[in-house]
């Protein structure tokens, strides 16, 4: 068991492409930088590095990526080198192909994962920090 976020690893100072919340874009996103994307998207997302989609954002299309944040809304594709991360806000319908997945309760998750490689699928939970929970 983990207690490690993605987004846990990468510093303030690393450069990012953001998209802010009003922005809508229709084409496609590539590129070596992380791109962390609150606006709306239609297209596909072929990142070397980490993409994070916001509370507000909405994307539709394929995304392949290192590891994959979601907070928003994600329909379609999703193929990680590495790591997925559906927090509890995240909206997501389509395929999953990782190394491994958390998804926070609460997160909306309609589709299916396979591992990658034909290696496990290795599972990743959040810590629980909510107090005074009683265990059955």
């Amino acid at each position: 068991m983990y207690d490690k976020r993605i987004s846990d690893e990468i510093s303030e100072g690393d450069l990012k492409t953001i998209i802010k919340a009003g922005t809508k874009i229709k084409g496609n996103i590539s590129g070596n930088n992380e791109v962390h994307i609150e606006g709306e998207l239609q297209g596909n997302v072929k990142l070397d590095t980490l993409l994070f989609l916001g509370k507000n954002a909405k994307l539709k299309g394929k995304v392949e990526a290192n590891n994959v944040v979601v907070e928003g809304k994600l329909e379609g594709d999703i193929f990680a080198k590495n790591m997925i991360e559906l927090r509890a806000t995240a909206n997501f319908n389509g395929r999953v192909i990782c190394k491994h997945i958390a998804i926070e309760e609460g997160a909306y998750f309609h589709g299916e994962v396979k591992m990658e490689d034909g290696q496990n699928l290795t599972p990743m939970y959040f810590k629980e920090k909510r107090k005074n929970l009683k265990k059955k």
